[in-house]
């Protein structure tokens, strides 16, 4: 989840192949997808979906990765390429 949120596609693939869970989720139900797609971090985002994180999971909110890069996405203008190249990842 840190790689994930801090954008180190690295990381994240040294941390998935050395067993970790993409499917984890943090106590409000946010999935390592789902934070990489908050912060724009489009690689990790790649890099996740490609290894079958589950795109359709929902948090505690019932919100999806692609609903959340459909907020960002109207919020951080300034990140607007970032999350229209991870939208048709996440949904």
């Amino acid at each position: 989840m840190w790689a994930s949120w801090s954008g180190l596609p690295q990381v994240a693939a040294a941390l998935l192949d050395g067993g970790a869970d993409h499917a984890v989720a943090d106590n409000k139900g946010y999935t390592a997808l789902m934070l990489g797609t908050m912060r724009g971090n489009a690689a990790v985002v790649k890099l996740l979906v490609e290894r079958g994180a589950d795109r359709a999971a929902k948090n505690l909110e019932g919100r999806t990765a692609a609903d959340m890069a459909r907020d960002m996405a109207a919020k951080n203008f300034d990140k607007r390429d970032d999350y229209d190249r991870i939208l048709p990842l996440v949904q």
